[in-house]
């Protein structure tokens, strides 16, 4: 989602919708596919929480990693770069020193178009500043890109493990064994 973020221009918007997409679509696949492979591929079924847990530990302390670099980064950006260097370039573009704040306050309530319309003197050129002042920090989660893609190669094929046995009959409180849909009454 951030490649979305970092390629797209204010005249550009539906740029963002394939990188959207593909990242909503990998999530679902880890989601769904990933965390019960890590389950199913262990020797003994004995272990098998120990498996998923580790399996959502590590996914867990890789996203904490890649959640606090993009907070620095964008910390260091909003106390650095949007309120020092972004008015000094707007202004040496030609945009009236009357307008700056009103032009501040649109780039942080992320450029909604009606509060655009408003700045006087508001071109596209000096839309473009704030909007690649905040690009960088899209770029800086980038980086964390290669290391799933990279740990795919480690998923193991299952496929062997895939088939009708049932490690394990499900049965009721008292004891009796749960019937399934086939043999249900009620459904």
């Amino acid at each position: 989602m951030s490649l979305a973020v970092a390629v797209c221009t204010l005249e550009t918007p539906m740029t963002a919708m394939a990188p959207v997409f593909m990242a909503v679509t990998m999530v679902g696949y880890n989601e769904a596919i990933m965390l019960p492979i890590a389950a199913t591929a262990i020797r003994g079924q004995n272990e098998i929480r120990t498996a998923a847990g580790l399996a959502s530990s590590i996914r867990s302390a890789i996203s904490t990693v890649a959640s606090t670099v993009y907070i620095v980064a964008l910390t260091a950006r909003l106390t650095h770069t949007i309120p020092i260097e972004v008015p000094a370039a707007i202004i040496q573009v030609g945009l009236p020193l009357s307008s700056v704040v009103n032009y501040m306050t649109v780039i942080a309530g992320g450029g909604i178009p009606g509060a655009v319309a408003a700045v006087p003197g508001l071109t596209s050129e000096i839309m473009a500043i704030g909007g690649n002042a905040y690009q960088t920090i899209f770029l800086t989660s980038i980086a964390f890109g290669p290391l799933p893609i990279s740990c795919n190669i480690f998923v193991p094929n299952i496929d062997h493990l895939m088939n009708d046995a049932v490690a394990v009959n499900l049965t009721s409180r008292t004891g009796d064994r749960v019937k399934s849909r086939e043999e249900s009454s009620c459904l």
